[in-house]
């Protein structure tokens, strides 16, 4: 593909890489930014750092929802916080403290498996055979 559109490997590499750690391409990001202004809760400060029980507030989120976006967690600590981190602040904190987007991921399919088969067992009053069922995975947003 690479060769294809005249396009360098690392530059490839780079828009994977960002697509995975916020669910877009870069060219959707910064149309967003452009697009939206900023969202910031009067009462929300801007945070540069994580406090031990803030981090384990992150964790905690992380835990139950491993399937959320940066933006979807920075949204989640605003409000438990009243504090604002920038999505890229949230990452590396979450690779400070040994989390991975190989373990959020396997998390996540976990997760997303349990409820594909809640939703099989569902059908199977509807259809008669569970293999007419098609599946479309809608993971961007």
């Amino acid at each position: 593909a690479c060769d294809l559109y005249n396009v360098p490997e690392s530059t490839v590499h780079h828009w994977l890489k960002h697509y995975f750690q916020y669910g877009e391409t870069p060219a959707e990001s910064r149309k967003r930014r452009r697009t939206t202004k900023c969202r910031w809760s009067k009462s929300a400060t801007k945070a540069t750092s994580f406090s031990t029980q803030e981090t384990n507030i992150l964790h905690n989120i992380i835990q139950e929802n491993p399937q959320l976006y940066l933006d979807e967690i920075q949204a989640r600590l605003q409000q438990l916080c009243q504090k604002r981190w920038a999505p890229n602040t949230i990452w590396k904190q979450l690779q400070r403290t040994g989390y991975t987007l190989k373990v959020a991921v396997l998390r996540a399919k976990q997760q997303d498996k349990q409820e594909q088969e809640n939703y099989l067992f569902r059908l199977q009053s509807f259809l008669l055979k569970p293999e007419m069922a098609l599946f479309i995975d809608e993971t961007h947003k």
